[in-house]
């Protein structure tokens, strides 16, 4: 009975903590390209004439947003927040 609790116990964590959690896969130095094929859930919110873009990523579970800024097609900086519009605080 004691392995029964146990083992839905540990089945019951590990589906928590993926059950709507999402990480970005990125890393600095990347092309566009490869950032929007690894996350298809990420949203361009901002670009500009001078080649900059933004996208952003929504972790569900801790309401948290991951914000990727690219300078001319590669990536170059990273940074979260907690509203979906903090991109416009961010000095680009």
């Amino acid at each position: 009975m004691k392995k029964l609790v146990l083992i839905l116990i540990v089945l019951g964590t590990m589906g928590c903590s993926t059950m709507g959690y999402y990480r970005p896969k990125y890393s600095i130095g990347m092309t566009e390209q490869e950032f929007a094929t690894k996350n298809k859930s990420s949203e361009k919110v901002y670009a500009d004439n001078n080649n900059i873009i933004i996208y952003r990523t929504q972790n569900g579970f801790q309401s948290s947003y991951a914000f990727f800024v690219f300078r001319n097609g590669s990536l170059t900086k990273y940074e979260e927040g907690n509203s979906a519009d903090d991109y416009k605080f961010m000095q680009k």
